[in-house]
């Protein structure tokens, strides 16, 4: 699990490179815990654009245009990535279409070493 240093630096990074970007797709797959259904969740994110990212506690705080807020939390395993190719992650849970993809992925339990 990342420390919380480790966190402020996601989060100046991922701000410094998303910041103003529209959302024009979500995907949410696998084992995503949200408190809300995936159609919701497209529908309160996509053609959005992202104001800040930033830590709250042990979670990264996405803020949209909209004032919707998505909070993420690592867990052991988790991992953002950006990619042109969201199909090269192969345990991605959420991606965000922005031009390019924001991910949001986790090794499977059964494949931690």
């Amino acid at each position: 699990m990342p420390e919380l240093p480790d966190l402020a630096v996601f989060s100046e990074n991922l701000h410094a490179r998303l910041q103003g970007k529209t959302v024009h797709s979500v995907d949410c797959r696998g084992t995503v815990r949200v408190n809300t259904s995936p159609e919701q969740l497209r529908n309160a994110l996509c053609h959005t654009s992202i104001v800040s990212v930033r830590r709250e506690g042990k979670e990264i705080a996405f803020v949209f245009s909209n004032q919707s807020t998505l909070l993420v939390h690592l867990m052991l395993r988790g991992k953002f990535s950006i990619a042109s190719d969201p199909g090269a992650q192969s345990f991605r849970m959420l991606t965000l279409g922005l031009g390019t993809n924001l991910l949001w992925s986790a090794t499977p339990k059964e494949e931690w070493p």
